[in-house]
């Protein structure tokens, strides 16, 4: 019986030696994580920088559009006043 139970575990140390051989654990380094990081920080700031453009996009489209309205207010002050 003991015998059997040592053969089990030789068995078994074989058995997962060869799927360890097969299918080597795939380890990520140091340096996969900081690479990983350094990619989303990219990302990110490209995103920041696409809503900066946007913004920027926006406050001139409001500002056209107030300019637009001042001149409006002003003609119809002009026209009131004839």
């Amino acid at each position: 019986m003991e015998n059997f139970i040592i053969y089990l575990f030789i068995i078994l140390f074989v058995v997962i030696a060869i799927y360890r051989s097969i299918n080597p654990s795939k380890k990520r380094s140091v340096t996969d994580d900081s690479s990983d990081i350094q990619n989303q920080s990219l990302i990110n700031q490209q995103h920041l920088d696409q809503i900066h453009q946007q913004n920027v996009l926006n406050q001139t489209i409001i500002d056209q559009q107030n300019m637009q309205t001042q001149i409006d207010i002003q003609q119809q002050q002009n026209f009131d006043s004839n």
